[in-house]
């Protein structure tokens, strides 16, 4: 059953990821599996330092793994649109948005303390939240009879392996 999700555009195709997996790594072979879209939450919170004269407002936003619970800080909000997908080409995601904002602030509160030095934390609001799903190539390769696996991330063309 087909369910609309909000996703990033692909930037890799599956043809582009095999040309240049094959010119990297010559002797290998690799078969592009599948394309699997991976649960993230997107979150941005608002700001608030309420000092003797004024008050800064700011935002700070991050994407938290629906699987894992670990968050990431963003420069930018994600680039996403909204499509129908079938079940199987997507992950489940295992948090829940009350759960992923928790998190969230967690992280975005230690990230603060931590990059910005500060002795007093301001105010974090949530404003903005959203599940949405990152596309991945699932890559298997075969070198010298040793089988690996690769995730590629469709978006930016970055590679680890599994």
């Amino acid at each position: 059953m087909a369910t609309k999700i909000w996703t990033n555009e692909i930037q890799f195709s599956k043809e582009e990821v095999n040309r240049l997996l094959q010119q990297m790594e010559k002797k290998t072979r690799f078969t592009i599996d599948r394309l699997i879209y991976y649960p993230y939450y997107f979150l941005e919170y608002g700001l608030k330092d309420k000092t003797l004269l004024h008050g800064k407002v700011g935002k700070i936003g991050c994407t938290i793994d629906s699987i894992s619970g670990v968050g990431s800080l963003i420069d930018v909000s994600p680039n996403l649109y909204e499509t129908e997908m079938e079940g199987n080409e997507r992950m489940d995601a295992y948090l829940t948005l009350k759960d992923a904002a928790l998190e969230g602030e967690k992280f975005v509160c230690k990230s603060i303390s931590y990059k910005m030095k500060i002795l007093r934390m301001p105010e974090v609001e949530l404003q903005k939240n959203l599940l949405f799903y990152r596309p991945f190539w699932l890559v298997k390769g075969d070198r010298k009879k040793k089988k690996f696996l690769l995730v590629v991330d469709a978006v930016t063309g970055k590679f680890h392996p599994l």
